[in-house]
Parts: structure tokens; sequence; C-alpha cells
């Protein structure tokens, strides 16, 4: 915008100004996601969210509940319950979302704008008496709801309409803003708030939307705008490359196509303060009385101005807001499906082409189809009474801590309080550890947990420290050790130890390539997500109340323990200094630092038992260096506040009778984490022998072995004479090898003291032991257990008593609900190919740097197989490239054939489709498990001989990648099952499912055994439940043959997906084969339209092509008017190539 425009400020004065100003983010740097993805699909749902709009970046706006709601839309419908209805019934309530903010403003805007997504429609519905037929919103409410969200200056109708809708808000809040008032209006079902406070802060927002000094606060807009402008101008080169790396993750799975795009949107939002308005709605300029006065055609949105100049929540903030500079709305949305060529008929498809010339255009046009279409079902799910949100403003930390302490509270204390002191099925941090603390805000959160396999943590970051490894940036966000300091506190990152996601994270890796590697210094940009779930549950060994069973227990050394907590300590002491401006800060940092440390003390000493008031002795002389007197305090010595602090954890652990303070092991088996140095942490297991036959057999010698139940169990078994035996279940917290555990035995006081002369037990009472010594091993060496790719376990959802299978780290996606690629060959094969290019390149990167030289390896030397896992991903990788028709040939239909026992499973693709939250693909397809059972019956025999006669792909499988397959299958079909629900009668769910449980705790064994999914992974043996045979959308097949008649009854939905490896396990692209390409500049020049003859990228001569946008006006290369594939820059390059080129051209669809 002309206006914002800075006259050249000296640098140190803007510099300055930079560092003082609040710098305010309001849109999502990355593509909206479904907060409910860790659930199956219909599930009741209590969500935690915690949002922070200041900093450098947002990975969270409230595209991501409306895009929630659009990934539950249609849910129930297919034929699936038979009820016919728009949405399955949830059992147990609907989603409830609370959602934590800082600032008043931006709540005050989240919430108007979806106040006006509910009411679009709304007046001709009502004039009519009936709801719309389509449920949606007409044009002009679409295009009041695009300009109020995305855009900086709006129509003066638009400007009208929101303070309008202000003014009635405050009416809705009534005059003192009571909670009874909102919650008895036409909104209080689908949004509200969390207290009275935040109601009335909120209310205060909106009235000053329509202030007297309207132009006064217009001026500071615009001051406020101009500031950003002036910042990002005196960054301009690596803002400009800071911008176009960032469109790659909304891009994904399509990135290299997108800088172009970003770019001219970012300026096209910033010179013009809209996504959409042309360039004569900058400024006009008219004259009057003889001067120059200019007057906006469009006004200050008041959504977006009240953020940049409404005062903190405390009201004494007279700190300048500015907009931060790289704010650009198109990253909130799925930029792939607007890059990629989709079907006909696809959702997000666009009718017709706005600009055949303009990219921009209809890369506009298809976001607002996404915009529209999510409003449209946020809209409608509210109407069913499927989602309700609340609202609360409130600091994050005090937020979390006064829900944590209403989690400890009492039954009594809590009936006599509001339904808030409750737990959360999903908590999602967003990207506010960059500002809070990644160990921070997941130790804040991890009481929140409800008790279950299917609760999740999600922590994300935008930011990260140069040079360092993702595993050596997570221990640096986790204060230490990640995987220890997670397992003290009871959590595990799922990711890190399966080595396997649905979510491609290509993007962050070629940003990473494209960072100049000598950099040094400063903070970089970069993505990084990971889940957390309760350690017990993703062990799948739990008890009531969220612990391990009672019969064994985790403890450490007094000493360890305090390593841990200096260890974390200082990395504590480290963030919060970054916070510390001045020396008067002191205080504050260190009454907060030591809140924040008590928080994690407290966590770990719930989870390991360790001897407190020894741990604080050895602690006090572990302190980090820079913990001095004058850090921590200008007023109070280190040794008296700490002294302080020691005190109230003993106190604390007093009253909740923890016997943290006084404990001894005499459980049967009691296991010791044992950091060592270099992170080579171990645990011990300690087996006291109870049992009368097993003493004297270890007297006798009898050798003791292990054997490996799951990857979390080993049974101890010692084999005596005769039917003399023991045997013992040790479970351990983390993934375990049995070819590295050591064994070893003796015979111990019950004071502790260990003897090696026998002959000394005979005046002691003594009890003989076996001590397991387990080292924590490298996910990678884990890959045999076919359990740990896609696990699953059985559990309750939220609010029922019904069972369903929980997949840990598959996200759940709706089919119907994403775009469909178009694999349509109409034009030539050529062209389509090129169009589908990027799929390749996706696909290809399950494949990390260390399986890329296996693969070679298993092609180079027959004597030398591939791993079970990798046969597996190459096996999706075919799938994915006939049926995209990229490489031999155009086929949906597979077959899983073993070399003597036959075909095992069919599958049938459908189409490819889009994952733009995850940047991925999915293959929308049917399974068909081929039983005995089956065959034997003849149902399928008609079938199976018209299969046999289409062009099918056999797929030759080995007997361990047979039994991956049925191990992921399961996972995969859970993850999109929208039209139906398991029964009581489901297979999954057989007696021997059920713990048996000793003093209302399960055994070991018995939890072993309660896994039955798969049912089998036996050859001819069925592994999936019935309960979603012939559960499909209409004609799924279109014309196959017999498929309707005797096949669909037996096929089952599914939703395949290629299978990342994890970038903080192991290497999953050459990030220096990235640089030595140049980055992403380059790898998006080398991908471009070149002429054949002389590899220019543009038309010779002064051609232009006049619909592109200022700035970006080339002269597009000309193709072969035959084949349609061929380019050049000139008519005098195509003759010289016509010798060459008239071998192989061919017009489209012409057989050569």
């Amino acid at each position: 915008m002309a206006a914002l425009e800075g006259q050249g400020e000296d640098k140190n004065e803007l510099a300055a100004a930079a560092a003082a100003a609040e710098m305010v983010s309001l849109f999502a740097s990355t593509p909206a996601t479904s907060l409910t993805r860790a659930l199956p699909h219909g599930s009741a749902a209590d969500v935690l969210v915690l949002q922070s709009s200041s900093g450098g970046g947002s990975t969270f706006d409230v595209r991501d509940v409306l895009y929630t709601a659009y990934a539950e839309r249609g849910v129930g419908l297919g034929g699936g319950d038979g009820d016919g209805s728009g949405s399955r019934v949830r059992k147990g309530g609907g989603i409830r979302i609370l959602l934590c903010q800082e600032e008043a403003a931006v709540v005050a805007r989240d919430l108007l704008f979806l106040t006006l997504v509910l009411d679009s429609g709304a007046q001709r519905a009502g004039e009519a008496g009936q709801q719309p037929d389509d449920g949606g919103s007409d044009d002009g409410d679409e295009g009041i709801l695009w300009e109020a969200f995305n855009d900086l200056f709006v129509p003066e109708a638009i400007f009208e309409k929101v303070i309008a809708q202000a003014d009635k808000l405050v009416g809705v809040a009534g005059a003192k803003g009571r909670l009874e008032a909102w919650n008895a209006s036409t909104y209080g079902h689908a949004l509200g708030f969390h207290d009275e406070s935040t109601l009335q802060q909120v209310r205060q927002v909106w009235e000053q939307y329509r202030a007297p000094n309207s132009e006064l606060r217009a001026a500071q807009f615009r001051e406020s705008l101009g500031l950003s402008q002036k910042i990002r101008d005196a960054e301009q080169v690596d803002v400009d490359k800071q911008i176009s790396l960032s469109g790659l993750r909304s891009a994904a799975p399509v990135p290299l196509a997108s800088g172009d795009i970003v770019s001219r949107g970012f300026k096209q939002f910033w010179e013009h303060g809209s996504l959409t308005s042309a360039a004569d709605d900058k400024l006009e300029v008219e004259k009057s009385e003889g001067r120059d006065k200019t007057e906006p055609r469009r006004l200050p949105n008041p959504l977006m101005a009240a953020c940049l100049l409404t005062s903190s929540t405390n009201g004494t903030s007279e700190q300048k807001k500015a907009l931060h500079y790289s704010s650009n709305p198109l990253l909130g949305y799925h930029l792939g499906a607007a890059l990629a060529r989709l079907a006909p008929g696809s959702p997000y498809s666009i009718l017709q082409t706005v600009s055949d010339g303009d990219e921009y255009a209809n890369i506009v046009t298809s976001v607002r189809i996404q915009f529209r279409e999510w409003a449209n079902a946020f809209r409608e799910m509210a109407r069913e009474r499927g989602i309700n949100l609340q609202y609360c403003v409130n600091p994050l930390t005090d937020f979390l801590r006064t829900l944590s302490d209403d989690t400890q509270e009492s039954t009594e204390q809590k009936t006599s309080r509001s339904e808030v002191s409750r737990r959360f099925d999903i908590i999602d941090t967003t990207s506010c550890a960059d500002e809070h603390g990644f160990l921070n805000l997941l130790v804040a959160s991890r009481p929140l947990l409800r008790p279950s396999p299917a609760s999740v943590i999600y922590t994300e970051t935008l930011k990260r420290q140069p040079g360092l490894s993702y595993k050596q940036n997570l221990d640096l966000l986790m204060c230490g050790d990640a995987l220890l300091n997670s397992l003290v506190i009871d959590l595990s990152p799922v990711e890190y130890w399966t080595n396997t996601s649905t979510e491609s994270c290509i993007d962050d890796v070629l940003i990473r390539g494209s960072v100049d590697g000598a950099q040094t210094s400063g903070i970089l940009q970069g993505h990084f997500r990971a889940s957390w779930r309760l350690t017990d549950h993703f062990s799948g060994t739990v008890a009531s109340g969220g612990r391990l069973a009672d019969e064994q227990l985790l403890f450490m050394e007094d000493g360890d323990a305090s390593t841990i907590l200096a260890n974390v300590l200082s990395g504590l002491l480290r963030q919060e200094q970054t916070l510390m401006a001045t020396k008067e800060d002191a205080e504050i940092l260190s009454t907060r630092l030591l809140a924040r440390f008590k928080t994690f003390t407290l966590l770990l000493l719930r989870h390991v038992r360790v001897k407190w008031d020894s741990v604080a002795a050895s602690l006090m002389s572990k302190l980090p260096d820079c913990f001095t007197a004058s850090t921590l305090s200008p007023h109070e010595s280190c040794g008296t506040k700490f002294a302080v602090f020691s005190k109230e954890v003993h106190q604390m652990l007093s009253e909740r009778d923890d016997d943290g303070l006084h404990w001894t092991a005499q459980k049967d088996v009691n296991l010791r984490i044992s950091p060592r140095p270099a992170g080579q942490t171990v645990m011990i297991a300690h087996l006291n022998l109870k049992n009368g036959n097993s003493e004297p057999l270890l007297e006798q010698d009898a050798p003791v072995r292990l054997q490996q139940q799951s990857p979390f169990l080993i049974s101890v078994i010692i084999d005596g004479d005769g039917a003399a035996k023991y045997s013992a279940d040790v479970i351990f917290p983390m993934p375990v090898l049995a070819s590295k555990v050591s064994v070893s035995t003796g015979h111990q006081i019950s004071q502790g003291a260990s003897l090696v002369d026998s002959s000394a037990l005979e005046n002691a009472h003594a009890r003989s032991f076996i001590e397991l010594t387990a080292q924590v091993v490298d996910p990678i060496e884990l890959e045999d257990f076919s359990e740990l790719i896609l696990p699953i376990r059985i559990a309750s959802l939220p609010n029922s008593t019904n069972k369903t299978p929980i997949a840990l780290n598959n996200h759940s996606v709706n089919l119907d609900s994403l775009p469909i690629v178009s694999v349509d060959n109409n034009e030539s094969d050529a062209v389509a190919k090129k169009a589908n290019a990027w799929l390749a390149t996706l696909t290809s990167q399950q494949f990390s740097t260390r399986e890329r030289k296996e693969r070679e390896l298993a092609y180079e030397d027959d004597t030398l197989p591939p791993s079970a896992k990798l046969n597996l991903k190459e096996s999706i990788f075919t799938i994915f490239m006939l049926a995209s028709g990229l490489q031999g040939g155009n086929t949906g239909l597979f077959t899983l054939s073993h070399p003597t026992k036959g075909n095992q499973i069919l599958i049938f693709v459908r189409a490819i489709r889009l994952d733009g939250s995850a940047g991925s693909v999915v293959a929308d397809a049917a399974v068909l498990p081929v039983t005995r059972e089956l065959l034997d019956s003849g149902e399928l025999e008609t079938f199976l001989l018209v299969l046999r006669e289409l062009d099918a792909c056999v797929i030759e499988v080995t007997d361990e990648e047979l039994v991956l397959w049925k191990r992921v299958l399961p996972a995969m079909v859970e993850r999109c099952r929208t039209s139906w629900e398991h029964t009581e009668n489901c297979e999954y769910f057989s007696s021997s499912s059920c713990y048996s449980t000793v003093g209302g705790h399960p055994t070991a064994a018995a939890a072993a055994a309660a896994s039955v999914v798969p049912l089998s992974v036996e050859p001819e043996k069925p592994f999936l439940c019935s309960c979603g045979n012939g559960r499909l959308p209409e004609r799924y097949m279109g014309g196959l043959p017999e498929w309707e008649e005797s096949a669909a009854r037996h096929a089952v939905r599914v939703a395949i997906s290629p299978l990342f490896a994890v970038p903080w396990v192991e290497d999953i692209m050459d990030v220096e084969l990235v640089r030595s390409a140049g980055g992403v500049e380059g790898m998006v020049a080398a991908s471009r339209d070149r002429c054949r003859r002389c590899g220019a990228t543009e038309r010779a001569g002064e051609t232009v092509d006049s619909t592109a946008g200022d700035g970006d006006k080339k002269r597009p290369l000309m193709r072969c008017t035959r084949c349609k594939d061929a380019m050049y820059c000139s008519h005098e390059c195509q003759k010289k190539d016509w010798k060459k080129h008239r071998m192989e051209c061919r017009a489209p669809g012409q057989v050569e």
C-alpha cells in the first residue's frame, strides 16, 4: 500500500523500533489440520488448544476449527448406520474444544467471525421457515466471510456489517457480561466462554470496534502496518527467501510449484491489504482545497485493527504492535490441492478456470472454495449440536496450572465446581513452545491428559538452532535427553519408536537444504511436530488409573534423579534467560523458573520412585554454575531460595500421602532407570523370587532364558528337572531387544546388601533375585517387530463404554472430503505424467537415506534381500505408480500373492486423493482378504476368474512382508472408518481381549494376550474383523464385472498412505544433495519447462503474456502443435530439433 511505504529511516532507529514492537501473528503459517485427527471419526472428544498470536509465527488459527468440522462432514452417510442422517450420532456428546489465548482481541476476532459463519444464510432460511436446502451460504455471504477473515482493508459495506455484528454481540452478552445471558442466546450451544472474565474482556473489544475516534484508530492501524513493512524492507533478502520457503509446507505434497504463487500472494496482501482486490483498490488521491488528501476506498478491517491496537489483557501495556512481516493468509490453506491437477467433480475442483494465463487467479479461486466448504461444514455441525467451542483469555502457563490443580482435587471438591475441571483426550499446544518452552508445555499438559490409549499431546515449533540435527534439537528443547526426560514424566514419543509416520516432512528437509550451510548463528525456521502418548498405554500393558501394573515399580537411584533434575534446571534457566531483558527482571525470572521446575519435579516423583530428601541433598551440589545468587534474585541467596523450593516439594508429597519420601522396593519386579554417559541409558529389572520352587532352581544353576513376547514384554523362564519351572513377566516402558538384555542372578538380604557367599544367608533373611539389564535400543533395530509400524490399541471411546481400535501414529482421514488427483490421460501420456510427476517424488521419499542404500544393494546382489519393511514400502510405491499411470501402465487392481500359497489379499484402488494437512497422498481403496474359508465357499469363484482376464498387477510378497501387510491394513481401515461402527460381536473384542486382573490390575501376560488386532498373521486366515465388510459407497468400483454381485460384500474400505521414516531417527533425505542442487530455488529452476533445443525457459522475442500479473509477465514457451509435449523458445529451435523430435512425436492417443 502506497501509504505504508517508509521514508528510509536510519537503520539503527528502525532496528530499535522493531525490537520494541510486539509482533502479532493473525494467520497460521501451516496448512489447516483437523484437531481430532487422533480419534476415530464420529467420536466425542474433549480438546484443549493453546494458541499464541505473539512471536515469530503460528501454526493455528480459526481455520483449523473449520477444517475439523469439514473432516467430520458426512460421517454416517453412505449406508453406514442405516439411519440416513447427515452425521452419525456421537455417543457421549460432540466435539468440545477449549481454546486458550492470551489476547482478548484475537478471541474477539475469532468469535465474531464464527458468529458470522453461523448467521450466514440464516436470514433467508428463517423467512422461509426452514433451513437452506444445500446447507450452504450464498455468494454474498461467502464474500463477506472471505474478506472479513483474510483482508486488512474491506469495503464499507463489509465494514458496517462487522460493526453491526459487534453491536449485536455486545447486546447478546448483556450490560454486565454474564455467562447466563450468552449461554441462553442462539450462539450459546456452539460458542461460549470459559469464564465471565473472558466474556467481559471480549465484550470490551467489541465495544471498541465502533469507537468515536475511528479516524485516529485508522491512522494508528496504518502506522502499525507501516512499521511491519519497514521491518520487512530492512531485511528484504532474508524475508523474501523465508516467504518462498514457507510456502513449501502449505503446498505439500506439490511443494516445488509453490514459490512464485506464495511470493505473489504475499506481495498482493501487503500492497493491497487483500488477496483478491485489484490494483485500483490501493488508494486514490483527491484534490481538496488546494492540497492533497488521501482517502482510502477500503476501510480498515475492525477484526484486524483491534488486534494491533488493543492493549494486552492487563490493560496497562503501551507497547506498539505490528502485524508479523511474514504474514500471508494463503499459507493456512491447502495449496497442494490448488496446484495439483484434480479430477472433474473432485472436492475443491474448479468447474471453470478463471484465466488460462493467470495461475494466481485460479489458485485464489481454489482456496476460496476450500474456505467456503470449511465454513459450511462448521455451520452444519454447529446446527446439529456436534461441536462446541469455549474460549479463555489467560496467560497459558497460569491457565494450565489452574486446570492441573483442578485435576488434583478430591471428588467432593470437583462436584462442587463447574465442569471446567476435566481431562482432555487431545491437547494441541500448536507452536506455543517457541515462546513458552517445549518441556514447560509438556509438563504442564501431562496431568490434564485423560488416561487412555487414544489420548495425545501435540507439540510444534517453527524455530530451530542452526547446525543441529533433529534429535539434537529435540534434546535441546527437552532440556536434556529427550527420551529419558519424557519417560520420567510418563510420556512416549510414538513416531520415534515406530520410525513411521503417515505425515510427510519433506518440506522441512527441503527448507533445511535451502538454508546456507555456513550460517552458524541466529534462529532458523524449521517446522517440527511430535505427538506424545502415555507410556503405559503405548506399551499396551496399562492398568486402571493410568499406571503400570502394580506388580512392578519404576524407580531410580537418588543420584541419577538429581542429575536429571540438574540438567532440566540448567535447560529451563537457559530458556528463561532469553526472556530476561533487565536485571530488574531477575526476581520474576527466579520465581517463574522454580515454579516450572517444581512442576517437572513433582511429575517425576509421581511416576518414578525416589527418596526426595536424598535427591534434594544431592541436587544442591549439582546446581548449574550460572545458578548464582545474583542471577536468581538480588534479595535471596541460591541456597535459601532452593531450600524453600525443596521444603515445598516435601510438603506437597506429604499432603498427597506419596510414598516417594520413604518407600522401599519390595515388589515382585522393580524396574530401575539408570542414565549413562553419552545418553546410553539402561533399564535394570530386578525380580524378587518368591516362588518356593524358584530359589532351588537358581541354586542348581538352572539356566535362565528370555522369551520376547512383544517389544515391551520379556518373559523370564527357568527350566528345572521334571515339572519344576519358574516364569515371570517383565514390562519395560520402552521397547527392548532380548538379544541386548544381559542376565545376572544372586541372593540379597532384605536390607539390600548383596551376598556372594551363600553360607552367609543362614543367619539372615535373604531371597534370590534375577536382574535383567536392557539397553535402550535404536528404533532402526526394532524393525523386526511388525506390530511397531502402525500400532493399534483397544480402548473405550471418550465418554463411552464402547470399545474400538485406536491407531497410535496413523491420523484419521475422511476420504470423501479429500480432493481426487486426476489420472485420466486425456492429454498425451507425456503431459499427464509431467503433471503428476510430483507424486513419484513424494512416494519415493518413503525410503530414508539408509533404505535407499539397502535398496540399491538388493538390486545389485540377490544374496542381500531387503528387509520386510523395505519390501512393504516398495509395494506401496508400486501401487501409487501404477494407479497413477506414472510407471508401467495404469491399473487400480492389485493382488498380494505368496510364491507358494497364491493370492492372499486383493486391493482395488478407486482414486488417489490429496491429504493436504499431512502433506501426503492417500490411495482410496477396497481390500478383500482371500481366506481359505472364503475360497472353499465358492462365493468368489466367478469373480476370481474374471479378475484373471483383467489388467491386474501381481505383487509377490514374502512371508515376512505378508505379516506386515496384515499388521498395517487394520490401522489403515480404522483411519477412514466413517460409515460404520464396530459391533458388540466384533471379532476384535473376543473374550481374549479382556484383561485378566490381579487385585483390580491386569497381569502382564494378560495384557500381552489382549492384542487381537490383527486377528491372525497366518496365510489364508482372516486378519480383519467383518464389521466393515460391504460398507462401501455405491458403485465403488464402477463397472468392474461381478464386483457388486459377489466381491463387494467381502471388501472393506481402506486408506493406504506412503509410510515415511522419521527425521529424528534417521536422515530421510540427503540435505547436502539438496544444497548442492542450489536448494529449492535450484530444484525449481531445474524442473521448469525448457526449450528442448537450447534450454531457455522463456520464449524469444518481445511477445509478452498480457494475462500475467505485475512483475510476473513472462514469455511462455511454445508447444509442438502435434504432440503438445515438446516445448521451444522459437521457431528456429523447433526447426533445428525436428530431425530428432520427429522420431518420437505422436499426437495424443496415437498408437505407435
